[in-house]
């Protein structure tokens, strides 16, 4: 099937896309060679030639790696959904209480969960990362920023024996490089794109990918929006909540 005009126009409404998305988009659709080559100069004119497909007879080369930070990219405004909206409406005091009655870490969970369910969940397992990091960073300062050492993880895993702190101490320390450049409360509005994969195995802290979706969630006024609407406070005073909940659940054990 030969691709009309309708496909020239889905690919310019993605010209945000870094040149190597866009080559794979070109390779997968059917073109005549006459309108590869007017799609090719169109994309040209709109982000240089850099990285566009090449006639068949060129050669290829390796393709780059997949950019983490896509989804980010793709954000097109900053709205906190209703679960979030409600969390944040209820307070800090409220959503930390709700730890004792429900399990703070579930790495893998039952997909028969609703998705409010899904969302307090990781809320709580963000939340939980960051006051670990707070905790490792205020004991240790001279670790600060590097891998747990032994006795660190020691100290950690009593705080927090049910999950991983190796892992939730990564993905604190990435959270917290996003919180210290648009406020604590970008966590509620970047929850959903805040996986435990992207924290812990995918995160970058500077390049290509990584500055460009920092600068797009610039554009959309992030910092702004995590202060108007209350969310840094609440993430703050939460957070320091469950510094306290972590420290008094130990002394109890």
């Amino acid at each position: 099937m030969t691709a009309t005009f309708s496909d020239f126009l889905t690919v310019l409404n993605q010209m945000a896309l870094v040149p190597v998305e866009l080559q794979t988009i070109i390779k997968s659709s059917t073109l005549t060679s006459t309108q590869t080559e007017v799609l090719r100069q169109l994309a040209t004119h709109f982000i240089g030639s850099g990285g566009l497909p090449q006639p068949a007879s060129s050669v290829q080369s390796a393709p780059t790696s997949v950019d983490p930070w896509r989804s980010f990219r793709r954000c097109k405004h900053l709205v906190l959904d209703d679960v979030h909206l409600k969390i944040l409406t209820s307070g800090p005091q409220h959503f930390v209480d709700s730890y004792r009655d429900a399990m703070v870490y579930d790495g893998v969970m039952s997909a028969s969960r609703n998705v409010e369910q899904h969302t307090v969940e990781r809320l709580r397992e963000l939340l939980i990362s960051l006051a670990l990091y707070d905790i490792g960073r205020d004991r240790f300062p001279e670790r600060s920023g590097k891998r747990l050492s032994d006795r660190m993880k020691d100290e950690l895993q009593s705080l927090f024996p049910e999950g991983d702190v190796v892992e939730q101490y990564k993905a604190g320390k990435n959270l917290t490089l996003l919180c210290d450049m648009f406020g604590m409360g970008c966590v509620l509005y970047l929850a959903e794109h805040l996986s435990h994969d992207f924290l812990c195995k995918k995160f970058t802290a500077s390049g290509r990918y990584h500055d460009g979706a920092i600068e797009h969630l610039k554009m959309l006024h992030l910092e702004e929006a995590a202060i108007d609407s209350g969310a840094n406070d609440f993430v703050k005073k939460a957070k320091a909540l469950s510094v306290m909940y972590l420290k008094i659940r130990m002394s109890q054990t």
